[in-house]
């Protein structure tokens, strides 16, 4: 790969629609309002979002349901931020060394594969003794090795629109705001005295040579703009330390790791159709980065 960025090619872009399945499917109303009701009983529910949820454009309808009631979001595996990493209620990644599943007594997986104890980025298995919803466009992923308690065959979007309907119609505005008001504080305080620990154990090593991910990450995600794109082929240490969402930083990756590299091709195309986005490629170990490449100016640099 030395010589790839004074290679001259030409290529031709799809668009993006070329991609997306032109179809909205509207889940079944009778599980809908089954999916409401566990809603409304449950003393602490957590939502896992995934791709579908920004293939179907429904990231601002999935924060309005979880400001709603006040339900903690993690992060399923994904090629984006489904849900704002820094948003108050969100909770990082979905694994099971996440601390706040003890207890979990409902949990909602939408447009994302169920949590896997044999995956090693989006790790599970779900809580124990805990009602399962399984919502997505992809019936090869609905009660294939998790019972699940409901699966819905839907499109994400339509799903989180119909929920957030049941659960107004089943419940009166000041019933909502009670039980926001009785969980919200708690799980933002969680959420931040997560981040807090997590800042306070990376400044160990804050120093040290090669520059860890957790340093760089968060120095340049002061540093670039809002509009940034960042493409990181590090599998973990990396997304946590970014402002990414819908209206900040777009992430693209990682993915699950089967082909190396491949982080350099997409943010090679991506800086074409963007010639004044600024981008960035990234590289490196668990815990350290190895080498970045930053947009549009082309410019290699090797940390050690």
């Amino acid at each position: 790969t030395e010589d790839l960025y004074v290679q001259e090619t030409t290529m031709e872009i799809a668009s993006q629609e070329m991609f997306s399945a032109q179809c909205r499917s509207e889940p079944e109303e009778a599980a809908i309002n089954q999916v409401a009701e566990k809603l409304l009983k449950a003393k602490k529910p957590l939502i896992v979002a995934g791709l579908e949820v920004t293939k179907s454009k429904a990231n601002q309808a999935l924060i309005e349901l979880a400001e709603m009631l006040a339900i903690p979001v993690t992060q399923g595996l994904s090629l984006f931020a489904d849900f704002p990493n820094q948003h108050p209620l969100s909770l990082g990644p979905y694994s099971r060394y996440l601390g706040y599943t003890r207890g979990v007594d409902l949990l909602i997986v939408i447009g994302a594969q169920m949590p896997d104890e044999g995956h090693y980025i989006v790790t599970g298995p779900p809580p124990e003794d805990t009602d399962v919803v399984h919502i997505s466009m992809d019936p090869d992923l609905l009660g294939i090795y998790q019972a699940t308690d409901i699966s819905i065959l839907s499109d994400a979007g339509a799903a989180i629109d119909a929920l957030t309907d049941a659960v107004k119609a089943q419940a009166s505005k000041r019933e909502i705001k009670k039980i926001r008001d009785a969980q919200y504080q708690p799980i933002v305080d969680y959420a931040q005295s997560q981040r807090d620990r997590a800042l306070k154990r990376a400044k160990r090593s804050w120093d040290q040579a090669p520059i860890t991910n957790a340093r760089l990450s968060t120095e340049l995600n002061d540093a670039l703009d809002k509009d940034a794109i960042v493409c990181s082929e590090s599998l973990f240490g990396v997304p946590e330390w970014f402002d990414f969402g819908p209206d900040a930083k777009l992430q693209l990756g990682p993915q699950p790791g089967e082909v190396l590299g491949w982080a350099t091709g997409i943010a090679t195309v991506q800086n074409w159709p963007n010639p004044i986005s600024k981008w960035l490629h990234y590289r490196g170990t668990a815990d350290s980065c190895s080498v970045i490449t930053c947009g549009p100016l082309h410019a290699m640099t090797h940390l050690y």
